[in-house]
């Protein structure tokens, strides 16, 4: 026998709620919900609840606590990549500062343009595979 997703335990963690028991939160639940569902977006924007979240969100009938969850939902991810745009970044400032190279060399270098290479160091840009492994070898 099933059980109602809307009947489930509370306590359990959100990552184990499932994609009924969000939407039921989604539709009939409490302010403490949405909030457990949104922490779980800050927390991993690319993890389970948020893939769930998304599906479920798809069909939902529009609501102010479905609408805050995709701005939470798009806000986490957007940290999360302007984090990682941000760890590329330093790793390619580190490598820079190793070579002694002039930015203008360094560019050439890895094969791309001074101002492609800068929005790579100021972390505007994500550098590909590729040109993270050349710089890597610059480091020797």
């Amino acid at each position: 026998m099933t059980q109602d997703p809307r009947t489930q335990e509370v306590d359990a963690p959100v990552e184990e709620w499932g994609a009924e028991r969000l939407r039921a939160a989604i539709e009939h639940g409490s302010r403490a919900d949405w909030d457990r569902m949104c922490l779980a977006l800050e927390t991993d924007p690319r993890g389970k609840v948020a893939g769930e979240l998304e599906d479920v969100l798809a069909v939902t009938w529009p609501s102010a606590a479905a609408e805050t969850l995709r701005r939470v939902g798009l806000s986490a991810l957007a940290h999360a990549e302007a984090m990682e745009r941000g760890e590329l970044a330093a790793q390619l400032q580190g490598i820079f500062a190793g070579t002694g190279l002039s930015i203008t060399r360094f560019a050439e270098r890895l094969g791309v343009t001074e101002a492609r290479a800068s929005t790579y160091l100021g972390g505007t840009e994500v550098p590909p595979a590729d040109l993270m492994a050349r710089a890597a070898g610059l480091a020797g």
